[in-house]
């Protein structure tokens, strides 16, 4: 299974809203962006949902998810919101 698309929101409606709206991934990625633009936290997020994807017991970060995977002819698309480590639906 790999990435195909992420997208990700936290602090919805707050002065620190942050958004990473479907973000399509290759094979292959190349990065850029001016600093502080959010390179850093998009990677920060993935790096976080791999983990917890590989091992359930490892805590995430609050905040909305949207991923689609994809695999050997098949698909998978998962959406959650985790609010104070507890995922609401």
């Amino acid at each position: 299974m790999r990435l195909k698309k992420i997208s990700y929101s936290e602090h919805v409606g707050e002065a620190q809203e942050w958004k990473l709206v479907n973000l399509e991934l290759g094979r292959v990625n190349l990065i850029v962006g001016k600093n502080a633009a959010g390179k850093t936290r998009a990677l920060n997020v993935i790096s976080g949902i791999g983990r917890v994807l590989t091992n359930p017991s490892v805590a995430i970060r609050d905040g909305s998810y949207s991923l689609e995977l994809e695999g050997n002819d098949s698909y998978i698309s998962y959406e959650t919101e985790i609010k104070n480590g507890c995922i609401q639906f």
